[in-house]
């Protein structure tokens, strides 16, 4: 009897052992996950925007290396919001789910390497290292604007200029801002519309990530990849707060206004110029603004507005619901900005009232070369044009000058670029 209690105890006993050693292997085993995780959900990229329940441990594994301490491994899947990685804030994010995993290793109870996508180092919050650079997004950009809608319609390709390239919190991610012109108002392929108005100078801001294009805005109303304006379906009706806004706009991109749009507006409603319009007078000094239009679904807007500010001025014109403007008539001249370098050192920028879209005119040439000078040597200095050579794309211009006319000895010299809007100086003190 005795005999048999004993044997069963030693039976017992290793099954005991087993059971234990199996616990500890499991709590060992589950640590480094837990670590992973709680290490994942405080990162910056899933903290920005990861969804919770998209969660999911797909590998667990300890690597046995020759040197010590080992590590685990620990493969996670997830989802978030928004492409890209780490802090976005501030960043202009398109709304989509995006996939991603990331592998952990866990050394010794701490997180000692996080790599979400084989793309981007989470714990130096830098992408990883590859082939793609800033120079060939900025050529993809220019490629890309080259043959899309709006350009293609009627761009003019001498006046396109890289403004500046700001690099994304994701890999090889970057926004290429372009300036450029149009002959005409309006975005996208305008076939078939009655082309009208002066030519309009646009912005656009092109992202590129790992060498393709995601997203390109057009002056922040237009989407230049969806052929749309921002926040617009085709039901959506353009208001007559919106025509207003959108002229405004149009005046102050045109014509280089030192304005912004007024956020504040006394509404007042006017008697109609014809039978079945409505007219209603919007004023926020200095902009006092007539929209007139019929009583139609979606109508086209007549808008008038007087300027009464420091730069007084008048203009007239018409916006559709494709948000289009036509511009009827005007006081203001169209204004172009010219960058000067003057004597190799000096930079300033001068802005002259002549449009050179369909070429320059020997007057025209003449109101550049004088705006240059007084912009450079004062409005006080004495001086006299004694040369002026236009061409195609280019002008040059020879000045006499000096104090008074006892000191009429002194040189001044330009040669204007007009496709990339540079204007040399060189003069004598």
């Amino acid at each position: 009897m005795i005999l048999t209690a004993i044997m069963l105890i030693a039976v017992i006993a290793p099954a005991s052992i087993y059971a234990l050693q199996n616990d500890l292997f499991n709590i060992t085993e589950n640590m480094p996950e837990a670590i992973a995780l709680a290490y994942l959900k405080v990162a910056p990229t899933f903290k920005f925007d990861g969804i919770k329940g998209s969660v999911k441990v797909v590998e667990s594994w300890q690597a046995q290396t020759f040197a010590y301490p080992s590590f685990w491994q620990v493969t996670i899947e997830f989802d978030s919001k928004h492409a890209g990685y780490g802090d976005r804030t501030g960043q202009l994010l398109a709304d989509v789910i995006t996939h991603h995993t990331i592998r952990i290793h866990v050394t010794e109870g701490k997180v000692s390497m996080a790599i979400i996508d084989n793309k981007w180092d989470e714990l130096n919050q830098k992408p990883i290292p590859s082939n793609h650079t800033q120079e060939e997004a900025e050529q993809i950009a220019l490629e890309w604007l080259y043959g899309c809608p709006t350009f293609s319609f009627d761009g003019v390709p001498e006046t396109v200029k890289v403004l500046k390239i700001d690099t994304l919190r994701m890999p090889y991610a970057w926004q290429v801002n372009i300036g450029f012109t149009c002959n005409y108002p309006g975005y996208g392929d305008r076939t078939g519309n009655v082309m009208l108005g002066k030519a309009q100078e646009h912005i656009i801001i092109i992202t590129v990530i790992e060498g393709k294009v995601t997203r390109a805005i057009i002056d922040d109303v237009w989407d230049e990849t969806t052929q749309k304006m921002l926040g617009s379906s085709t039901d959506q009706i353009v208001s007559s707060e919106f025509a207003r806004d959108i002229a405004i706009a149009y005046l102050i991109n045109t014509y280089k206004l030192n304005e912004s749009l007024p956020k504040v507006w006394v509404i007042e409603e006017s008697s109609p110029r014809l039978l079945g319009y409505c007219s209603l007078t919007y004023i926020s000094d200095p902009w006092y603004i007539v929209v007139e239009y019929p009583v139609v679904w979606k109508p086209t807007y007549t808008v008038t507005v007087n300027h009464k500010g420091g730069e007084a001025f008048t203009w007239k014109g018409t916006v559709d619901q494709n948000r289009s403007v036509d511009e009827l008539e005007t006081s203001l001249h169209v204004r172009v900005e010219f960058r000067l370098v003057v004597n190799g050192i000096r930079e300033l920028n001068v802005l002259v009232p002549v449009n050179v879209i369909d070429g320059l005119t020997r007057e025209e040439a003449e109101q550049i070369a004088e705006e240059t000078f007084v912009q450079v040597m004062g409005e006080k200095a004495m001086h006299r044009l004694d040369k002026l050579t236009l061409n195609e794309n280019s002008m040059e211009a020879h000045y006499t000058w000096g104090v008074d006319e006892r000191d009429m000895g002194h040189v001044f010299d330009m040669i204007g670029d007009i496709a990339s809007r540079t204007i040399t100086v060189r003069h004598c003190k």
